[in-house]
């Protein structure tokens, strides 16, 4: 089990790498000091115990009222929403990332997919966040991991529910896309990955980080606090 801290780059924020499963090393984390966590799990149906894993782990970590953004296949989105929705984390939202790199063919339904879910969950009663769109087009982007998303969808979902210095978990590091946006945006980040490559990949990734992605004032919409409702 390998540590790597980024540390600051500029007038950025502390990123933090590590090296092994989450089941440990998220155990060194103090209970309710995340401010949000932004992952993406694999989605093949002998992974879904992971989400599991993820759920304990949010509920544990996740600041009361902070939230817990994961992607995820549409397949077995009914196992994952009961997988993570563990003591005090419950559903909140779906978002769409539309794919811009052609429709494909889901062989197992014929469906004609063109998004992916991006489960957004809150632990207790959810807090404060800016108003926000829950269809978000990225571009494709598997430079850095054969599963990697782009960065602009992470950039703008943890603009929207984060503030300058807060922390953000990706306990599932890939490419280190998560780590990559926080950098840019001056949120800290803690972010893990089992494959030893691709940690290494995530370091010199957020190495390469010179300015931020995204304009606070460009992008940053107004703040928004959720009202009391009877579902």
């Amino acid at each position: 089990m390998a540590y790597t801290s980024i540390g600051r780059i500029g007038n950025m924020a502390d990123i933090i790498i590590l090296h092994g499963d989450l089941s440990e090393l998220c155990k060194d984390l103090p209970d309710n000091s995340i401010d949000m966590i932004f992952t993406d799990p694999p989605y093949p149906r002998e992974f879904l115990p992971l989400f599991s894993v993820l759920g304990e782990v949010a509920n544990r970590v996740l600041k009361p009222g902070g939230y817990l953004f994961t992607y995820t296949g549409q397949y077995f989105l009914p196992e994952v929403i009961a997988n993570v929705s563990h003591g005090d984390l419950v559903y909140y939202w779906c978002c769409a990332t539309l794919h811009t790199g052609g429709i494909r063919i889901v062989r197992a339904t014929g469906a004609q997919n063109g998004w992916k879910p991006i489960l957004v969950f809150a632990k207790g009663k959810p807090g404060v966040h800016r108003v926000f769109s829950d269809k978000y087009t990225g571009t494709r982007s598997k430079v850095y991991h054969e599963w990697g998303q782009d960065e602009s969808t992470a950039a703008y979902y943890i603009l929207q529910f984060t503030e300058e210095g807060d922390t953000v978990l990706d306990p599932f590091c890939g490419g280190g896309t998560t780590a990559y946006a926080c950098a840019q945006l001056n949120r800290n980040c803690i972010t893990m990955d089992v494959d030893p490559k691709a940690v290494e990949t995530s370091q010199e990734r957020v190495m390469m980080v010179q300015r931020y992605l995204v304009p606070d004032k460009d992008l940053q919409a107004p703040l928004w606090a959720p009202q009391e409702m009877e579902l």
